[in-house]
């Protein structure tokens, strides 16, 4: 198994706002990172297709934890399937050369939200 992590750079923008922030992946937890705590966020990551990649690869994509209700997942446009932290999702059939995932995250009992885990793409086979 061979796995990637997505860290830096990650755009954060939160609703209604033209600010648009830089953020490190995982984000430390405190208050100061979970921002605005009754907007939801948008996380923006792109990223080229790994090498290496032939037909009967897996490709998973795994966010070990977040801060708030995690509502849109999306890789390319195409949703993809939400449980609770850790995600793992099978994503070798949407990606393309050049990759943009999107993750919205909205907060939940007045509590603030942030992406603190790690995101990885894990490769077998």
């Amino acid at each position: 198994m061979h796995s990637i992590r997505l860290r830096y750079p990650w755009t954060k923008q939160f609703q209604g706002s033209s600010d648009v922030f830089r953020v490190n992946v995982p984000e430390p937890i405190g208050p100061a990172s979970t921002g605005v705590k009754s907007r939801e966020a948008l996380y923006i990551r792109t990223f080229n297709c790994p090498t290496g990649i032939v037909e009967n690869t897996s490709v998973k994509l795994c966010i070990s934890n977040w801060i708030g209700r995690l509502s849109s997942l999306t890789l390319n446009g195409s949703p993809l399937a939400i449980s609770e932290p850790p995600l793992e999702v099978e994503i070798a059939a949407v990606l393309q050369s050049h990759n943009r995932l999107v993750l919205e995250l909205k907060p939940t009992n007045g509590e603030g939200l942030g992406l603190c885990g790690d995101v990885t793409l894990r490769m077998e086979g």
